[in-house]
């Protein structure tokens, strides 16, 4: 075999050992923003008692859920936007939460994993943000919430951003 040639192939070589290792990475890396597996046709809005709402083209890889504010009368109810996980491992996400209610315990908001509801929200201030990292197993149910106590003065707003889900490689949604 010739120098030139094995030259030629030790460079193919190191080029798809290369574009393998960048693959497996990928694949193993988490997905950032909510495209490929986790864009918004992946997940459900659902209303209980309530005419909530979700904008999935407020920022890129990022949504804004609404709660419900249906009048006087309406008594309590519920908005969530749910996804089943793909793969075993870590999510995590920066909220910010705002009502136009007298305060967050009349509109309450956070995430949850298989029907368990974990509050953000400050019951007693019109706003609040933060950060969460939690981990999931692969066919748990995750979404995030807002609830409405009362159906009125006001909806409640959780956006969403910086939404990292486990072993799925994406491109971020517009």
């Amino acid at each position: 075999m010739s120098i030139k040639l094995l030259k030629k192939l030790t460079v193919v070589t190191a080029s798809a050992a290369l574009s393998l290792a960048a693959t497996s990475l990928a694949q193993s890396a988490q997905a950032a923003g909510f495209g490929d597996s986790y864009n918004p046709s992946a997940w459900t809005l659902t209303n209980s008692n309530a005419d909530g709402y979700v904008n999935t083209n407020e920022a890129l890889g990022s949504f804004v859920l609404t709660g419900g504010n249906k009048g006087g009368g309406y008594g309590a109810g519920s908005t969530t936007y749910t996804t089943t996980i793909l793969n075993p491992g870590t999510v995590s996400f920066n909220w910010d939460y705002s009502t136009a209610d007298w305060n967050g315990f009349y509109d309450p908001a956070g995430w949850s994993l298989n029907g368990v509801f974990t509050q953000l929200s400050d019951n007693t201030t019109k706003s609040s943000s933060g950060s969460v990292t939690t981990l999931v197993t692969a066919g748990d149910i995750f979404g995030f919430f807002v609830k409405t106590v009362d159906n009125a003065v006001g909806a409640a707003n959780l956006k969403v951003s910086s939404f990292s889900t486990p072993g799925s490689c994406s491109a971020t949604y517009n």
